[in-house]
């Protein structure tokens, strides 16, 4: 049997032989591999010392052990058991062992904030083919348990307020990369994750002491549509915008089985020997006749000319996993057949319900009653409506100090995920069509809470001020508190699901440092001072004037609640702003309407909870929670809220494949190399990659949506031998 041609080329280091090695490499595997069969009959003829000297290397180098492994592993193993007999230069395992040996010298904090450099070398020297990849060698879970080891040593590190402050320091000189691991992190961590907080803190005090942003908050190719914007404030200009998505990539077909799984026939002869094409799945190749599977002919047409998957190998459109528990978790669209885990549904749903269901996106070919044609069974969509926040800043030197001044608060707004806050996509710097800076986020058709309320005047104006209070509940909860500083009826916007969530996060604060150091008028805050406590316009015994807090946000809440009652302003019988902040000094509040808006919801209930709002003395007034817990009481009747079925872009979501291993690819190696080892991985004892919400390339699939943008992956549990 020929040998690998390196398995003559001296170690890194000589390790002696032990009895102990085998069953180390043995119990290395047992917690990273689906099939120790396959592995072992792979790496059978890896000398003791090869196989000592990997996990040596793997372990000294802090980060992505299990690459290293991995790589290691391939550009070691004998020819005769790699399909093709692909053939190795002796340099690359050679390269792999002198660059391992520099990151020895690195402390943790160094392999940290250097994480991108060892994943960026394994790539740029591992050679092999992506068909030619070991069986039960599997990348994607190896990078998936390599990610959340990187998490739990980060979550260590931050912990510890000295160690925490060396790594920051640490990335300061190249921030970007730990900026794009940690936004990584956050966009796979569920909102139940205890390392949310501590990750939150890291990236915003990162990315206010460098100034920077993740990639991901960075976007390009935005056009806005029309000649000119759709609204305009004091500080911007809001735009309709189009936000280009990347086109998928041709999904890679099996070889197609030429006989029906069922009975046994063919594309000529079905089960009733009648001719009849079957339909084939991408993943695996197994074929079936329509009519075996119980298929409408009308949908077995649809399907024959789309990606379709079966039954084992379908995964979930909004977290793309498969689970071993999917036979009962994932229900089936009696549309298009795509799968949807209930969970992962929005409400998620307890129990799959009797009878027909229909996804999301096929719900709107209901009323017609007919199937969608072929066309429509391609979701992908080439951009995304947007709204675009034009700053009124023009040279390149005052979007770059606006950029500056806005980064930490928009990596905070980044970070929201609840259902009546509005997400945030990120900043758009404008291009040689269009020279503004923008703060992106989705586009609503309904627009604001008053033009919404113009249009429909018979809407449920309390239900839409019981989200805006638990929009700011979720707010003044987070940790670190969050104040929004700006509350207004038109920073109030309604989701097609007719969901309200605040917008316009942070921008009170960036409104107020333009002011100083752009050189805006003070028309810049007019229309918003009627929404604002009495107290912000005192100055304190030191002459500076208080910023904003929970208290004065819920100052604002009342005039809100005015505001969405009466479709006018708070203080609607004073015409001049100036007269209207003398009111303010003086601790005198709106009027009461003198007509009846009672059937509105406006009845002495109400105005009480309004009134004490109000109250001067700050300390008086009811925390968001009080809020929450009135309207809870008093809106019974009141219709459940049903979300919208938009979902954060994909494209959006943060990643580490610029740095190597790209999503696709890593997938699509995982998915050749050992399809069958993953369609039995219910039976193994360990869980496929399912916690942390899909670490690494499945990140960019966590489910994310306007009106419930978080999933709670909590109850998914997992081992994980790090």
């Amino acid at each position: 049997m020929a040998q690998h041609a390196l398995e003559s080329a001296p170690a890194l280091q000589a390790t002696p032989c032990s009895p102990d090695a085998e069953s180390e490499w043995v119990s290395w595997w047992q917690s990273n591999t689906y099939d120790m069969n396959a592995i072992m009959e792979s790496t059978r003829l890896l000398g003791v010392d090869r196989k000592l000297e990997c996990l040596a290397m793997a372990r000294s180098t802090k980060v992505y052990e299990r690459l290293v492994v991995y790589a290691y592993v391939h550009l070691s193993i004998d020819v005769e058991l790699i399909p093709l007999n692909i053939q190795f230069s002796p340099s690359c395992l050679e390269q792999l062992r002198v660059t391992s040996k520099s990151w020895e010298s690195w402390d943790e904090c160094q392999a940290l904030s250097k994480h991108h450099i060892v994943r960026e070398t394994i790539w740029r020297i591992f050679p092999v083919p992506l068909e030619q990849h070991i069986r039960g060698c599997d990348l994607q879970f190896l990078l998936d348990c390599d990610i959340y080891a990187i998490r739990t040593k980060l979550l260590e590190v931050l912990s510890d307020s000295q160690r925490k402050k060396g790594f920051l320091d640490t990335c300061v000189g190249d921030p970007i990369p730990t900026l794009n691991l940690l936004q990584m992190l956050l966009d796979c961590a569920s909102p139940s994750d205890g390392g949310r907080p501590l990750l939150s803190r890291a990236i915003t005090r990162l990315s206010k002491s460098s100034a920077c942003l993740p990639d991901c908050l960075i976007l390009h190719g935005i056009q806005p549509a029309g000649k000119d914007p759709v609204a305009g404030g004091g500080f911007a200009d809001v735009w309709k915008g189009n936000l280009p998505l990347k086109p998928p990539k041709p999904m890679r077909r099996a070889l197609r089985d030429q006989n029906c799984g069922f009975c046994g026939g063919n594309d000529s002869k079905n089960a009733k020997g009648e001719p009849e094409s079957m339909v084939s799945c991408v993943a695996c190749g197994r074929s079936g006749h329509p009519s075996c599977m119980a298929i409408p002919e009308a949908l077995g047409d649809i399907l024959r000319s789309n990606p379709w998957k079966c039954i084992e190998c379908k995964d979930c459109e909004v977290c793309k996993v498969r689970r071993p528990d999917d036979i009962v978790q994932m229900l089936t669209c009696d549309i298009c057949d795509k799968g949807w885990h209930m969970k992962c549904l929005n409400p998620p749903l307890e129990n799959p319900r009797i009878g027909k269901w229909f996804c999301p996106r096929c719900m709107d070919s209901l009323p017609f009653g007919i199937l969608p044609s072929p066309n429509a069974m391609n979701h992908d969509e080439k951009c995304i409506p947007v709204a675009l926040k034009a700053l009124r800043v023009y040279n390149k030197s005052d979007k770059e100090k606006a950029l500056k001044t806005f980064s930490h608060e928009a990596v905070i707004w980044r970070q929201l995920r609840h259902p009546n806050i509005l997400p945030f996509y990120g900043v758009f710097r404008g291009d040689e069509n269009f020279e503004r800076l923008c703060l992106v986020s989705p586009w609503m058709d309904l627009g604001n809470a008053i033009t919404y309320l113009t249009a429909h005047p018979y809407a449920d104006r309390l239900a839409l001020l019981s989200d805006v209070a638990k929009g700011m509940e979720y707010l003044h909860h987070y940790v670190p508190p969050i104040i929004h500083g700006d509350l207004k009826g038109g920073n109030i916007l309604v989701t097609p699901s007719l969901t309200a969530c605040l917008g316009d996060f942070g921008l009170a604060q960036f409104r107020d440092s333009q002011e100083s150091t752009l050189g805006n008028t003070t028309g810049a805050t007019t229309g918003t001072l009627r929404w604002q406590a009495p107290e912000l316009f005192r100055r304190d015994n030191n002459g500076s004037i208080p910023r904003p807090n929970q208290q004065s946000d819920c100052y604002s809440f009342g005039c809100v609640c005015l505001e969405l009652m009466t479709g006018r302003p708070p203080f609607m019988e004073i015409r001049n702003d100036l007269a209207v902040m003398t009111a303010l000094i003086h601790n005198e509040t709106p009027q009461r309407p003198q007509e009846d808006l009672s059937e509105r919801g406006l009845d002495n209930s109400l105005w009480a909870v309004i009134e004490h709002c109000w109250e001067t003395n700050p300390h008086h007034r009811p925390t968001a929670s009080d809020l929450v817990k009135h309207f809870h009481a008093h809106n019974k009747t009141s219709s459940p809220i049903v979300t919208t079925n938009s979902e954060f872009p994909n494209d959006l979501l943060a990643g580490l494949g610029q740095y190597g291993f790209p999503d696709d690819d890593v997938a699509h190696i995982s998915e050749t190399a050992n399809p069958a080892i993953r369609k039995a991985a219910g039976q193994s004892r360990l869980e496929p990659p399912a916690h942390f919400s899909c670490i690494s390339c499945r990140r960019a699939r966590v489910p994310c949506k306007l009106g419930n943008p978080s999933c709670d992956t909590s109850e998914v549990k997992r081992t994980i031998c790090t």
